[in-house]
């Protein structure tokens, strides 16, 4: 109630907006030094344990707008018993909780206390754009009584062709929803469904690498170490079976195919090298061949695509225990090139490329050379470190066979009279070795090898 005669009263109070407190204007960019902390729970070499990522951003720095993370070699997922979000419930937030392989918890806001939502669902999705598989990380985004919905943000999970590395690429993270801003502060996810990922088996010291965006264009690249450890106790025996193909193709001149069976033990570290080397009395033919496929188109990633089919000369199979399905694919005969001292390209043998086809995509090479007694050898080098209960190669024989039957200095060689045996080097990804002799088998009948013996006990008696 006023008194009359008495004037108004009035107040005021003033605070300070300015960017140091002293009256400064904000900046032309915003700072952005996110921060990164990632890797295992577990370290054990080809163990199981969970997978944490934690992006954080500081305070009064620029908004993070999205983010790749390159996961090292060996660093993997088990999808083989995980059933895959459809594309539809991944885009609605729906995904069911078969699909979940973990959670995530996001920070927004600004100052010293963000408001948290936790627990929220990371669920494995199938193809995602160009990517075999995804993740769909759906928040409930509510605080108290305001409820903006659920917020998806997708990721593609894209493996590499050559090493099997596993890069994760996200969309953007939205900024703002319905004129509400998203400051997001922290982003804590924690794959750890059970038995889903899996360690590598090499102890050799490696990087989380991370490329975080702003909303500002700014760019910050993260890295966190990861090393497995204890990866000298995991066992490496692996079993290598070798056989000639083609009744009618043992005798010098003759075209034989082989088939190599490579089977591990669960637990075992992964084969990083194989070395084979074949027996004298068989030869690459690469003359024989029907075509070759270029270097330069066998060297892509869709090199199927690309070669010819009269450069297919056979077929692999391999099984994986993270994987639903074998992968499967034709074996490409390639043409083959080394750079010399000077840079000069300097063609070698023609290689192998075993294009392995499925839910993933992989490509192996195998190099071709001779030893300084003339043994052909076939050298799979760098070879990802993922486990493989059963690798088929199946080379094929015949009319443009790429394997000959030889012959010595004094007789033609018939592969029924004698026994035949390959060398086997072969390096884990935990630096043991594994080396053997191998029998080769032969297609031979019991009747072939009786006559190939009579006949050369013959020969030997002329001699």
């Amino acid at each position: 109630m006023q008194v009359a005669g008495t004037p108004d009263a009035t107040s005021s109070s003033s605070f300070d907006v300015s960017w140091d407190g002293q009256g400064a204007g904000c900046p032309a960019t915003l700072p952005f030094a996110p921060g990164l902390n990632a890797g295992l729970v577990d370290l054990q070499g080809g163990g199981s344990s969970p997978f944490v990522f934690d992006l954080t951003r500081g305070d009064r720095q620029d908004v993070i707008d999205g983010l790749d993370v390159s996961l090292p070699g060996g660093l993997l997922g088990a999808v083989r018993n995980v059933p895959l979000c459809s594309d539809a419930a991944a885009n609605a937030g729906s995904c069911p909780a078969a699909a979940r392989v973990g959670s995530a918890t996001v920070a927004a806001g600004p100052g010293s206390n963000p408001f948290y939502l936790r627990d929220q669902p990371v669920s494995l999705t199938g193809p995602y754009k160009g990517a075999p598989y995804g993740l769909a990380v759906a928040v409930h985004a509510a605080a108290g009584p305001f409820d903006l919905g659920t917020v998806v943000v997708r990721q593609g999970l894209y493996v590499d062709r050559s090493t099997a590395r596993v890069t994760v690429k996200s969309e953007p993270l939205p900024t703002i929803r319905d004129g509400v801003p998203f400051r997001v502060r922290r982003v804590h996810v924690a794959v750890d469904r059970p038995g889903f990922m899996r360690s590598p088996t090499s102890c050799e010291a490696k990087t989380i690498a991370t490329s975080v965006s702003s909303a500002g264009g700014q760019t910050a690249n993260l890295s966190t170490p990861l090393q497995a450890t204890g990866c000298s106790k995991l066992g490496f025996k692996p079993k290598l079976k070798l056989a000639l193909t083609g009744k009618k193709q043992t005798k010098t001149g003759k075209h034989p195919g082989v088939k190599a069976t490579v089977t591990q033990q669960p637990g075992e570290a992964g084969i990083e090298k194989a070395v084979v080397r074949l027996p004298k009395s068989v030869a690459l033919d690469p003359a024989n061949a029907q075509a070759l496929c270029e270097f330069a188109d066998g060297t892509k990633d869709d090199l199927e695509k690309h070669c010819p089919k009269g450069s297919i000369v056979g077929r692999a199979k391999a099984v994986s225990p993270l994987l639903k399905k074998p992968l499967a694919g034709n074996v490409y005969f390639v043409k083959n090139v080394r750079r010399g001292k000077t840079g000069n390209a300097i063609r070698t043998l023609p290689m192998l490329i075993v294009a392995l086809r499925g839910e993933i995509a992989i490509n192996l090479k195998g190099e071709s050379s001779t030893t300084k007694d003339g043994k052909l050898v076939n050298t799979f080098a760098n070879v990802p470190d993922a486990p493989i209960s059963k690798f088929n190669l199946n080379i094929k024989g015949g009319k443009n066979g790429i394997l000959a039957v030889t012959r010595t200095r004094t007789a033609r060689i018939n592969l029924c009279a004698g026994r035949h045996v390959a060398e086997a080097d072969m390096n884990g990804h935990n630096g043991k070795r594994f080396d053997r002799d191998i029998r080769v088998k032969t297609p031979c009948t019991k009747r072939q090898t009786k006559a190939a013996k009579r006949a050369a006990s013959r020969a030997a008696n002329r001699r």
